[in-house]
């Protein structure tokens, strides 16, 4: 349903792909939205982000090699910062509970 509006011609051969690529944002989406733990926020995170790279990638089939550089350097850093925060709200609150990191509450 949602990959019926598309009309772009490279679109329109690959509507399955599109379809899975727009549910791993919705999924991810929904992962961040429903979870309190910060470590499955981050992986709803990577799923919001490997779905929107997949969508680019689809739409750009004749990009160069240096695209798909970028989007693979742009997740492992993005997945690298994520940890560290992470990492450092375990170390200052004891917990990756969010709701429990009030002190973060401005």
């Amino acid at each position: 349903m949602v990959v019926g509006s598309f009309q772009v011609y490279a679109a329109l051969k690959i509507k399955i792909a599109l379809a899975v690529s727009i549910a791993h944002f919705l999924l991810g989406l929904l992962c961040m939205l429903t979870r309190r733990n910060a470590l499955k926020q981050i992986l709803g995170y990577c799923l919001m982000e490997n779905g929107s790279h997949l969508t680019l990638a689809l739409m750009a089939y004749n990009a160069p090699e240096t695209v798909e550089i970028g989007i693979l350097t742009d997740a492992v850093f993005a997945v690298l910062i994520m940890l560290v925060i992470a990492r450092r709200l375990s170390k200052g609150f004891g917990t990756l509970d969010t709701g429990k990191h009030t002190l973060l509450k401005g």
